[in-house]
């Protein structure tokens, strides 16, 4: 499994750019240029036409990298996902899990003090990776399972919070409830370098779980995990 360190460069920095083609944005022509951000493309200033050709050639050039880039973010992320075996969770040592604050999609202030006595499950991802949001409907039915003992949320990492997390859950008609941090420090204090990762925490506030890449969280192992730990 290859990780990328999220403070810097990385996953981190690919995110954006990500975010972006999957959203249909192409970048501005020179973006990342301080001549291309006052539309200044080369030394052209005087032959319009001339610039003109070269800006088209630079966005052209810009949007195949990054849509480059894309292809393969995405390639990669189902490439990894697709070598992890879906049956089988990955259980780390058992730390506690560390505290957190973020809010819903309502703006309300969401704390994971208020997980005590709970098994809860957070699954770390984003509207932007297929991968994350193939398990959102297998999420939704393991908490109807354990409606009294359960809290199930996905935690989403889009740049941009609510503007395109809450459109894509109406869209598709999820109803799990959601956290958002587009900072992702919490992610990044949970240890998160990839998506999607599902933690499970037990009603001692441990990491008990850890599954990195999609899982069927309807299946009998998911729902025998929960169990065990509702029981407890």
């Amino acid at each position: 499994m290859m990780d990328f360190e999220m403070s810097t460069g990385g996953f981190a920095a690919a995110i954006p750019l990500v975010e972006r083609v999957a959203r249909g944005e192409a970048p501005l022509a020179g973006e990342g240029s301080s001549r291309g951000r006052h539309g200044r493309v080369g030394g052209d200033v005087d032959n319009p036409a001339s610039a003109a050709a070269k800006s088209r050639h630079v966005t052209f050039s810009m949007v195949s990298r990054v849509a480059g880039l894309l292809v393969w973010f995405l390639s990669l992320s189902v490439a990894l996902c697709a070598a992890q075996d879906s049956a089988v969770f990955v259980l780390p040592e058992r730390t506690p899990a560390p505290s957190f604050t973020l809010p819903d999609l309502s703006g309300r202030s969401v704390s994971s003090v208020a997980f005590a006595g709970k098994v809860v499950v957070l699954s770390f991802g984003a509207t932007w990776c297929p991968t994350c949001t193939s398990e959102l409907q297998s999420l939704e039915n393991l908490q109807a399972r354990f409606p009294n003992d359960l809290l199930v949320y996905f935690v989403a990492l889009d740049g941009r919070g609510e503007r395109d997390v809450k459109p894509f859950m109406v869209k598709h008609g999820h109803r799990l409830p959601v956290l958002l941090d587009p900072q992702m420090a919490v992610a990044r204090e949970h240890g998160i370098r990839w998506v999607p990762v599902t933690l499970v925490i037990d009603r001692q506030g441990v990491v008990v779980g850890r599954a990195i890449g999609p899982r069927e969280w309807d299946a009998k192992e998911a729902i025998d995990l929960v169990r065990s730990l509702v029981s407890r």
